[in-house]
């Protein structure tokens, strides 16, 4: 079977396919050769007693050092307008290491938080050439245009350490439930 990683947790590997979640093991093989499957990876991997087995890594278009990850289409950097106080030096950093491989998009989270502040990096990243989004979970039409935006690609999240990145994840996804063996996309 054909599917793409989406998940990496304590040495199991979920490969989405055909719409379904697989959990998965790497075999010994990558060791040998040096090469651990990344989220992003197109593998092919065979089921064994409800347990996947990963065979092969197609070949990577690309990978991001942090977070570590392969074939990802543009990172989504979240910078919260407060709580926690962010550093703007930091995020450019956070940009900058990104800039050269693939398109970086910025989302100002946490909008309903401090409008005025919210609004004034906005206007300092899109003057810098940066698509970028004023999102809050409270204003779901905000999530929603995100999403649309987002829809298609593969796309990597990236922000200081609560900034919001699980609830922007739940509210993307729809809050779709999943479980630890196999989930549906709806």
């Amino acid at each position: 079977m054909k599917g793409k990683i989406v998940k990496l947790t304590g040495g199991f590997y979920y490969v989405m396919s055909d719409e379904v979640v697989y959990e998965t093991r790497a075999r010994g093989l990558f060791r040998n050769e040096d090469k651990k499957p990344l989220v992003g990876d197109i593998v092919e991997f065979k089921m064994e007693n409800n347990l996947g087995y990963i065979e092969k890594i197609y070949p990577r278009k690309n990978i991001l050092k942090r977070p570590k990850v392969a074939n990802v289409d543009q990172v989504l950097v979240l910078i919260p307008t407060k709580e926690p106080v962010y550093n703007l030096n930091l995020v450019d950093k956070i940009i900058a290491s990104y800039e050269e491989e693939v398109e970086v998009l910025v989302a100002i989270n946490k909008y309903d938080l401090d409008k005025s502040e919210g609004e004034y990096l906005f206007e300092i990243y899109r003057k810098a050439g940066f698509k970028t989004f004023l999102i809050s979970y409270k204003y779901t039409f905000t999530i929603d245009l995100l999403r649309e935006y987002l829809k298609g690609k593969t796309t990597a999240l990236s922000g200081v350490s609560a900034a919001g990145k699980s609830t922007v994840i739940s509210h993307i996804l729809k809050k779709r439930s999943t479980s630890r063996k196999c989930f549906r996309k709806n």
